[in-house]
């Protein structure tokens, strides 16, 4: 009869095994070990817990054990007939783990499962890199990072780490020397600078401490790196580029006659031209255009007030897919920055009107379901490819820096862009104050024959006040 359960036990297992909808994800999998190891621990307090107890808890603690193997294996369990040497048989179960050429055998179906536990448990002390990012990855999510966030270390792990010779190391073999290495080829190989290389280590960070949380590693050998030393590209003052590239400041008449025109086209969606002139006119991000509401306009003031923005919502998937779920408000602005009010320009007066009058939405000037970012984005490269620009480099955000770079070139007050783009520092500002030949023109300034002549006094003597 005991030989009859454990024939009944193994075929049930691989009936499991064949059916994909009875899988476990990889964030399944993870908890159910802890959980196990949990139990086990539990296990270990016999002296005070009574016999009937300890049974039904094994059991149940025998079932995870095959839901987490279930969750690795990819082979059958098969039963043989064994023949001893005093001529007597016996039946034995085996099975082959994933990656091993030798089978793994024990005389009872729980032993089979106890000893399959403990080998891919075990493994995973020798886990490489590439097998540790997932349940790394998992493990950062449970603790209140964003999915945006986590969609972030995705991209950076696909084109650092991912086809790197350091993803195929075992975690364990990874030292700081290891690194080191690993960081000075990337910074030579990508030429990165200062910040891409903080988010390089941001990832191998968090994938170190969950090795360090789970005892596979007792030190985390990011913290032994210092980062200064590395050879990052040194740029100037003016490093950090912003998102995209600002439009000429002398195409921005072409551009208010490309909406122009693109307006009288049959079947057009006006939101986009429309946008494309309130975006270069008073320089919001797409967020901010998405989180503008009618009842934020002054209409006798002539202003605005910005003080909200809708932002890209994601939800990882267990397979560390990432799925876009639209944009959502939030209910302030970038930063958590203080809401400020814009005096609006005539050309973007008349586009709110106009807009106004087509009735499309009673709260949103710009409602989702007509202002998709994608599709806007599209229209922009469009327009610029109508301008002979090329498209790549443009993109709504291009609109929020040729504001800048407008504003500035009117004026050289850097603090009066800065309000304008309610930035919280002047050094942010000053990420959209490019390609402007500042140092052209401050050499023309400093090497001219006149320079100063205003400031001298009667004497000839420079009066400093």
């Amino acid at each position: 009869m005991f030989y009859k359960n454990d024939i009944e036990k193994m075929n049930a297992f691989n009936s499991l095994l064949a059916s994909e909808s009875l899988k476990v994800s990889l964030n399944q999998l993870q908890k159910l070990g802890e959980k196990i190891e949990s139990d086990l621990e539990y296990l270990k307090c016999t002296d005070i817990i009574d016999q009937s107890c300890i049974t039904d808890e094994t059991k149940m603690i025998q079932k995870k054990k095959e839901q987490y193997i279930l969750g690795i294996q990819k082979g059958k369990i098969y039963s043989y007939t064994e023949k001893r040497g005093d001529g007597s048989t016996c039946t034995r179960f085996k099975t082959r783990p994933n990656g091993q050429k030798n089978h793994i055998s024990a005389t009872t179906y729980e032993g089979l499962i106890d000893k399959l536990y403990e080998y891919y448990k075990s493994k995973g002390d020798n886990d490489m890199l590439k097998d540790t990012f997932p349940k790394a990855t998992i493990w950062k999510s449970q603790r209140g990072v964003s999915a945006k966030t986590m969609l972030e270390h995705k991209r950076i792990w696909d084109k650092y780490f991912a086809n790197s010779t350091i993803a195929s190391m075992e975690v364990k073999a990874i030292t700081p020397a290891v690194l080191k290495k690993f960081y000075d080829e990337l910074c030579v190989k990508y030429k990165l600078n200062y910040k891409q290389l903080q988010g390089i280590r941001g990832v191998i960070s968090y994938i170190m401490k969950y090795c360090v949380n789970n005892n596979l590693i007792a030190h985390n050998p990011v913290n032994d790196i210092d980062y200064k030393d590395l050879p990052y590209a040194k740029t100037s003052g003016r490093k950090d580029k912003i998102k995209k590239t600002p439009f000429p400041v002398a195409m921005i008449p072409d551009i208010l006659k490309w909406c122009e025109e693109e307006l009288k086209r049959p079947r057009v969606n006006a939101l986009h031209s429309y946008g494309i002139i309130i975006g270069i006119k008073l320089g919001d991000r797409y967020g901010e255009l998405r989180g503008m509401r009618w009842s934020n306009i002054n209409w006798v003031e002539h202003t605005i007030m910005i003080d909200d923005q809708s932002v890209p919502v994601y939800t990882m998937n267990d397979d560390l897919s990432f799925s876009y779920e639209g944009h959502k408000l939030v209910g302030h602005i970038k930063g958590y920055e203080e809401p400020v009010a814009i005096p609006i320009p005539p050309e973007a007066y008349e586009a709110l009107k106009k807009i106004k009058e087509l009735e499309i939405d009673e709260e949103f000037v710009f409602p989702e379901n007509g202002f998709r970012h994608n599709t806007f984005n599209n229209t922009i490269k469009r327009m610029a490819k109508d301008l002979c620009l090329d498209p790549a480099k443009y993109s709504s955000h291009s609109l929020r820096a040729t504001m800048a770079t407008d504003l500035y070139l009117k004026t050289h007050d850097i603090f009066l862009v800065q309000r304008v783009l309610h930035h919280t520092t002047p050094e942010m500002t000053q990420k959209y104050i490019k390609d402007l030949d500042l140092d052209e023109k401050l050499r023309k300034i400093m090497l001219s024959d006149d320079q100063g002549n205003d400031d001298n006094d009667d004497n000839g003597s420079l009066v400093i006040v």
